[in-house]
């Protein structure tokens, strides 16, 4: 399989935010692969909050800062990706008592 699709949820308990999370681990896709290209990410992330997705490094790369809600669409671009680096964190900024988050990513992968 070429593509894949991951939804991911969180829900903050107002006493810390999540700070580079691992949430895309290629070597644990099935098949696994080197490295990932982001073709679209849909969100809704409430209240005042936003959610930093990055490439997973020393110190990570930030690709989105995603607040509110919509999407971003990068399929005629090919998709977004990093010339190396794969795996995707995740970090909340912001977030109070119940502040919630939803994100779905579009993802093909990369053998190479």
């Amino acid at each position: 399989m070429r593509n894949a699709v991951l939804q991911f949820t969180g829900i903050s308990d107002g006493l810390t935010n999540e700070t580079n999370v691992l949430k895309v681990d290629c070597a644990a896709l099935l098949p696994s692969c080197k490295r990932v290209s982001v073709l679209k990410i849909d969100f809704d992330i409430t209240d005042t909050g936003r959610v930093d997705l990055a490439w997973d490094t020393t110190i990570p790369i930030v690709f989105a800062s995603l607040a509110g809600w919509g999407n971003i669409k990068y399929v005629k671009e090919g998709g977004l990706h990093h010339a190396t680096l794969g795996n995707i964190v995740f970090s909340t900024v912001g977030f109070d008592v119940n502040s919630s988050y939803t994100i779905k990513l579009w993802l093909r992968k990369k053998y190479d």
